[in-house]
């Protein structure tokens, strides 16, 4: 039953979160409001609801990847002795910093081709 529960609340927060996935960068490009910006994201994902939840995954296993890597090599270095925090701390920085310019470049680049894709973007309310 736990497990049922769980699936009935992830799912629709996935949905969710593709729906409004480009909220943020409609408030940034087209200076919309909050509520303006999710509904028009509602509206830009609109027949890319699938490829945007692939990309999703995609981005998700690469950035699990690079986390993983990280914590990896943290652990190396903290086997060594407990001075060696701040080596440890400054060996995984490139890699969380590598992560996080990927994963924004990956939802920068899927708001950039629903812009080119979508012609009736102009209909978009803005700010």
């Amino acid at each position: 039953m736990p497990v049922v529960l769980g699936l009935a609340l992830v799912i629709p927060g996935v949905v969710l979160a593709i729906l409004w996935s480009q909220t943020t960068f409609l408030i940034i490009d087209r200076k919309a409001q909050l509520f303006d910006a999710a509904g028009s994201s509602r509206i830009l994902t609109r027949g890319y609801r699938l490829e945007i939840g692939m990309i999703g995954l995609l981005a998700a296993a690469v950035l699990l990847g690079l986390e993983g890597a990280a914590a990896a090599l943290e652990a190396l270095v903290r086997d060594a002795g407990p001075a060696d925090t701040t080596v440890a701390l400054i060996v995984t920085w490139p890699i969380q910093v590598l992560a996080d310019t990927f994963g924004v470049a990956v939802a920068a680049a899927t708001y950039f081709e629903l812009d080119r894709r979508v012609d009736w973007i102009d209909e978009i309310p803005v700010g």
